[in-house]
């Protein structure tokens, strides 16, 4: 039986110092495609010459919207296995392949859950979320999706991977997950650990847990 396609997608925005390692160590998993979310320094030439394809929208989306414009990029281009992961490093290669493993083993949805919430505002959507749906965090970069079951169906590009993974829970798809400990990023991430950011996951959050 032949393989299905599978991708993985990196979003970047000035990620210039780590999308090489990044690029260089997902290559040895699968194809690679960065999205370069405007970035005002050489990220994605960088990662273009790492080997990976490199997707450019015409103006800056921010971090969910961004792997939005990549999924609907892969199904355009017949993927059937998508892996989103960051382009800071702060996930290892050994977490990518046990979320495409999941996938692989036949689960629709494969996610990671971080042991360390880095912000408040996720670390109280998880108090919600584990005792409500036994999640315990929505938000984790790291999420695998067997594409074929999100085909035609329109979802939020504001919080794309919590509205993908509220789908499944709605329509009951056994979810795999897998935790893990992220590397600390040496700088500040680029998407940001303001207070708009924390509101923006809070509300994103009770989104999900109401809707």
């Amino acid at each position: 039986m032949e393989r299905p396609r599978r991708l993985i997608l990196i979003p970047a925005y000035n990620e210039e110092k780590t999308i090489k390692k990044v690029v260089t160590e997902a290559l040895n998993v699968c194809e690679v495609c960065v999205i370069d979310d405007s970035s005002q320094d050489k990220t994605g030439e960088i990662a273009k010459s790492s080997g990976a394809k490199v997707i450019r929208p015409k103006h800056n989306l921010g971090y969910e919207e961004a792997i939005g414009y990549g999924i609907n990029w892969a199904m355009k281009k017949r993927y059937e296995f998508v892996i989103t992961m960051d382009a800071d490093g702060q996930h290892s290669i050994s977490d990518v392949k046990k979320t495409l493993q999941g996938l692989d083993e036949g689960y629709k949805i494969s996610i990671c859950e971080r042991q360390l919430l880095p912000r408040s505002s996720e670390k109280i959507i998880s108090f919600f979320t584990r005792f409500f749906f036994n999640l315990s965090d929505i938000f984790c970069g790291l999420k695998g999706y067997s594409l074929k079951n999100f085909h035609g169906v329109e979802f939020s590009t504001n919080m794309i991977g919590s509205s993908y993974l509220k789908y499944a829970q709605k329509n009951k798809f056994e979810i795999k997950k897998n935790t893990i400990l992220v590397t600390d990023r040496e700088d500040n991430p680029r998407f940001g650990n303001s207070v708009k950011t924390e509101f923006k996951i809070l509300t994103a959050g009770i989104r999900f847990i109401t809707n």
